[in-house]
């Protein structure tokens, strides 16, 4: 299990290298952001798991273009007697609709748990969500999200509400590709 953890890590570092190259020209939205969310997981057939946990988590977002971006993703729960830890990392398409930010991702899940004082379980797994972001004002976003995750055994939903800053790209970075 530990081998499988240490390759899923691994593997999370692969798509910056490939995907987080500032796109071509000036058609970035955003150098990159970060953001924090809190919201409900709601946990399916994961081993005396029964409870709907609440979570908080952090995000960080490096786009590739003005469409997509690679996203990391912490959110950790210690309440009804479990501790979760949940990392992930996605691929995330975004588009803009009268202001809204909508977007759709997919990715790589490695969720660790434990019982009381038990030691902490981990699972691989994948991931799909969507989600909308909506610009507040200067460089904050209201974020929304619902994640689906399919792990090895079970099946749990986070729905998240939060705020992300985006910042944007600098003047030097956006005449390079000129």
């Amino acid at each position: 299990m530990k081998a499988s953890l240490v390759l899923l890590l691994s593997l999370c570092f692969i798509p910056s290298l490939l995907f987080a190259q500032q796109g071509e020209g000036n058609d970035s939205t955003y150098g990159w952001g970060w953001g924090w969310n809190m919201g409900p997981y709601l946990p399916n057939q994961i081993p005396n798991v029964t409870e709907i946990q609440p979570t908080v988590g952090l995000r960080l977002s490096f786009p590739s273009s003005a469409k997509s971006a690679t996203e990391y993703a912490l959110t950790s729960s210690n309440a009804n007697n479990v501790s979760l830890l949940n990392f992930s990392i996605s691929s995330k398409g975004e588009f803009e609709y009268n202001g809204v930010y909508n977007h759709v991702y997919v990715g790589l899940d490695a969720l660790s748990y434990r019982l009381g004082n038990a030691d902490f379980k981990t699972q691989a797994g994948l991931h799909f969500g969507v989600g909308f972001s909506s610009h507040l004002g200067g460089n904050s976003h209201f974020r929304m999200d619902m994640k689906l995750t399919a792990t090895n055994p079970g099946t749990s939903l986070y729905v998240g509400i939060g705020f992300e800053t985006r910042y944007p790209v600098s003047e030097a970075a956006a005449g390079e590709g000129q």
